[in-house]
């Protein structure tokens, strides 16, 4: 696995956004709860859709795959939603 984005100051994180890549003020990438992993064939994705009862059971929330094509985020504390599985 590659992590192609972890632990973000709020100057990355500013960049992403005014790139258009991100719009996520308050990420958790900031507070180094989150990391991006290369997946451009969306294996990664559709082993953890098959999984969610391990995600539940390590405390792991995901970006839907249809938010992060090619890359899978991860995060260790609940969105907003609460939902296992989220749109950023």
């Amino acid at each position: 696995m590659i992590i192609t984005s972890g632990l973000r100051s709020e100057d990355e994180q500013a960049n992403l956004i005014k790139a258009g890549k991100s719009n996520a003020k308050k990420s958790k990438h900031l507070i180094g709860m989150a990391a991006d992993i290369l997946d451009p064939e969306n294996k990664l994705d559709e082993w953890l859709e098959q999984n969610a009862k391990v995600l539940e059971e390590i405390g792991l929330w995901v970006e839907r795959k249809d938010s992060t094509p090619g890359w899978t985020h991860l995060q260790c504390c609940p969105p907003n939603s609460g939902n296992r599985f989220f749109k950023p």
